[in-house]
């Protein structure tokens, strides 16, 4: 059995959600945050997936606004330490074998996050970048 044909047996035994830890870097974000988490939340195959929130420093409603929903996590920095230290705290504590980070600002689609799971999942792949198209920013 390769290794891919592993992968696709395990995840056949548990949910795409269930597979994933969705990192979310936020720093001061109170508009979006919570449209982004219920975008999250109510994608039907990102049922089950830990989703965690990095504070990274926000002056700030955001820590408000992401305590409103009891299944996300939170981490709070008291102050701003940049994007890639947000994505480090969120990763040290990341629970599932698949680690994904998604902004917190709107701009994502998570139809477009299910479908790069699925990529990096069935492809058996060790890591897998998104990239928008020429249109976007």
């Amino acid at each position: 059995m390769t290794a891919n044909t592993e992968q696709e047996n395990s995840l056949s035994q548990t949910s795409l959600g269930e597979s994933l830890s969705i990192l979310i870097p936020a720093y001061n974000e109170t508009l979006s945050i919570a449209g982004v988490l219920r975008g999250l939340l109510e994608q039907p195959e990102l049922q089950g997936a830990e989703i965690i929130v990095i504070n990274d420093g926000s002056s700030d409603e955001t820590s408000q606004i992401v305590r409103q929903f009891p299944t996300v996590r939170l981490i709070e920095h008291l102050a701003n330490r940049g994007y890639g230290t947000a994505i480090r705290s969120g990763a040290r504590v990341a629970q599932r074998p698949f680690v994904i980070w998604y902004d917190a600002d709107g701009q994502h689609r998570p139809q477009d996050l299910v479908a790069l799971a699925q990529k990096l999942i069935s492809e058996g792949l060790d890591y897998c970048i998104g990239v928008r198209a020429s249109g976007s920013y």
